[in-house]
Parts: structure tokens; sequence; C-alpha cells
């Protein structure tokens, strides 16, 4: 029984799978909302 049901030897494995998602779930959004042109609305 651990506080959070991860057990001590799993938590490498855990916190791989944390790290992927997170980079693929930034990968998803800056694929969706791609950067605007900054240096356009410099120039009005």
């Amino acid at each position: 029984d651990t506080y959070t049901g991860i057990r001590p030897v799993d938590v490498a494995g855990f916190v791989v799978a944390q790290a992927i998602g997170a980079a693929a779930g930034a990968w998803l959004f800056t694929w969706l909302l791609p950067a605007r042109n900054v240096g356009y609305a410099l120039e009005r």
C-alpha cells in the first residue's frame, strides 16, 4: 500500500511514461496552435 498506488519498483517506468506524455502533449499543442508572427504586429 502506497499513497499514490504505484509500487516503488514501477516508479521509473511511471516517470518515463509521464515525460513521454508531457512531450507528446506539448508537441500536439504546438501543432494545433502554431505560433503567430510577432514581427507582423510590430511592423504595423
